[in-house]
């Protein structure tokens, strides 16, 4: 009978010690100055503005001509700060630019931002660590019109793509695209577009997803 009893007490203990893991590993989605879960630091709730600057060149790589640009932005502000439940923060795009930008014969090309390129975005994923990965979703169109002489006049856009992201010790996280598949319409368009680049959100600092 004592061992009956001492078994029951021990099958409570184990359910219990389950629902609290469950519980702590369930956290929900911040924006933090400070790598701990929940956000112990200054929490970015909504109207946050993220601003980022490339660390690698971005590409397009098309089928015709593959487009290396020297400097590129993908910029956004939050509308919901995640937390308390929820499992993601939610945000839109306020800026994504290429400059200086030249095809693989070394021509100039102009990109210009174009009018989809303020879709919408979510963060998702992130933990108490310095180097957490995370998943920077675009979620709705995001685009820009590229031309390079009589070869492309065409617009670029992405929707529904996952750039992977990982924290940083230095407290700005990168987001990078690997060869992102882009939609193409309007103009003179090649059958096929890629994206690629890394970006560095340096604003706000410091900054983890957690």
């Amino acid at each position: 009978m004592k061992q009956l009893k001492l078994l029951g007490l021990a099958f409570v203990a184990a359910v219990a010690l389950t629902a609290f893991l469950g519980t702590g590993t369930a956290s929900a989605t911040e924006l933090c100055s400070k790598a701990s879960t929940p956000c112990l630091g200054t929490k970015y709730g909504t109207g946050t503005a993220t601003s980022t600057v490339n660390s690698t060149n971005a590409v397009l790589k098309t089928s015709i001509t593959t487009v290396t640009c020297v400097i590129s932005s993908l910029d956004g502000t939050t509308t919901s700060g995640g937390g308390s439940g929820t499992t993601a923060v939610t945000g839109i795009t306020t800026e994504f630019h290429f400059f200086a930008c030249t095809d693989s014969g070394g021509e100039e090309c102009t990109v210009i931002a174009g009018a989809k390129n303020l879709g919408n975005i979510s963060i998702t994923g992130g933990s108490a660590s310095e180097t957490a990965a995370f998943n920077y979703n675009i979620t709705s169109k995001t685009g820009v019109h590229v031309e390079c002489g009589f070869f492309i006049n065409c617009t670029f856009y992405t929707e529904s793509t996952t750039l992977a992201g990982h924290n940083q010790i230095s407290g700005a996280p990168t987001i990078r695209a690997e060869e992102a598949v882009m939609k193409r319409e309007g103009g003179f368009c090649p059958e096929s577009a890629t994206w690629t680049g890394t970006y560095k959100i340096v604003n706000p600092s410091p900054l983890y997803v957690v």
